[in-house]
């Protein structure tokens, strides 16, 4: 014989997971010449023709994998307790998730021009997205309305 459900604490947990939201992603942070990291991840993960950037998508690569997860932090639905750790758990795994995403970016490959202003910097990476850290440093996940 199965054990009895706790339909409130079940809808306890259901009413957690309504309302609350994880997100991830720069809140307001600047990199060290002032412009928004926000910017520059929309730009880089899209593309900008117009200041001739290339798309270097690297944002939602590895979510899939930060959203499997979360079953498996969430355990039963008659833990509320659990529905709260397991939110914090999926916006960890998902800031995680989008600094693997730089990390693993090398193409399109930097432009010549870019390099040279690396240079002028004294920065001698290759790399792209890894210049200033700025970006990789300052993603964050909060989790809202909890």
């Amino acid at each position: 014989m199965s054990k009895p459900r706790d339909v409130n604490k079940i809808f306890e947990t259901l009413s957690i997971l309504e309302r609350a939201e994880v997100r991830v992603g720069w809140f307001g942070s600047e990199d060290e010449f002032g412009e928004y990291n926000a910017f520059k991840a929309e730009e880089n993960e899209f593309g900008n023709p117009e200041r001739d950037i290339p798309p270097r998508p690297f944002i939602f690569n590895y979510q899939a994998d930060a959203a499997k997860t979360f079953k498996n932090f969430l355990g039963t639905l008659e833990q509320p307790r659990k529905a709260k750790r397991a939110l914090e758990n999926l916006g960890e795994e998902s800031r995680k998730a989008i600094r693997m995403g730089i990390t693993s970016v090398y193409s399109p490959k930097l432009k010549p021009k870019t390099l040279r202003l690396r240079r002028e910097r004294g920065k001698t990476s290759e790399k792209p997205l890894m210049d200033t850290l700025s970006m990789f440093n300052t993603v964050e996940a909060k989790l809202v309305n909890v």
